[in-house]
């Protein structure tokens, strides 16, 4: 479909972001850029675990790399908790903007530093202190996807560089713990996104289509058992 087409869908980005951990207002960090996709990735991974796994799912989940350091939590993570992990890949080129070079001095001066570097310090906040809390991280993927997370571990494989050995095609791994309700202290910024996120969680799950069948299918467990 051509870009010019009138009535081509307007596609929501997906993105994420630090917001401070204030109960009254919703501020996005001042000191960490949010990190809006250049492109949606085509898949998300997600996997789910039971408590007792956890420790396997997030090795196994994780790319080839050095893990990042364990979150320092506000509240410790109830041990009964399931153990959610979101992976994707994120692809970010220059080559549209490098063709209109006098509208995009940043990028053919600096490629893609720039939005690898919001990512570093994306990164990075999870281990900020102001006051008893660090920013909380969001991760937004539509309406029914805003979510609070910790990046637990990121790829970055810079894929053509410029003249200046700048990167300007990038592809990056990511893997993500969706954080529990028991890490925020209720009343908090956090615990109120992560229990509005699993509130829409059982909205949604009341519009799954049963198309009459569940009666029938109680039905069959009554006649096993009896």
């Amino acid at each position: 479909m051509s870009p010019d087409f009138s009535r081509r869908p307007k596609t929501v980005k997906g993105a994420i972001m630090a917001l401070m951990p204030d109960p009254k207002h919703i501020l996005i960090d001042p000191d960490t850029p949010a990190l809006i996709f250049q492109y949606n990735p085509e898949t998300l991974t997600h996997a789910f675990s039971s408590p007792e796994c956890g420790e396997v799912l997030e090795r196994e989940s994780k790319p080839d790399t050095n893990s990042i350091l364990k979150p320092t939590r506000e509240r410790k993570r109830d041990a009964n908790s399931i153990i959610e992990l979101i992976s994707l890949t994120l692809e970010f080129d220059a080559a549209d903007q490098l063709e209109a070079p006098e509208k995009n001095k940043d990028v053919v001066e600096n490629g893609l530093h720039p939005a690898l570097a919001v990512l570093e310090s994306i990164m990075s906040s999870q281990f900020k202190i102001r006051s008893t809390m660090a920013p909380v991280l969001i991760f937004l993927f539509g309406r029914n996807r805003t979510v609070p997370v910790w990046l637990d571990s990121l790829k970055v494989i810079e894929e053509a560089f410029d003249p200046n050995l700048n990167p300007i095609r990038v592809r990056i791994e990511l893997v993500m713990r969706v954080r529990a309700l028991s890490e925020f202290r209720k009343g908090s910024l956090g615990y109120a996104i992560c229990a509005g996120h699993l509130n829409r969680r059982r909205i949604l799950a009341k519009h799954y289509p049963q198309n009459g069948i569940l009666g029938r299918l109680v039905d069959q467990v009554n006649h096993t058992i009896h």
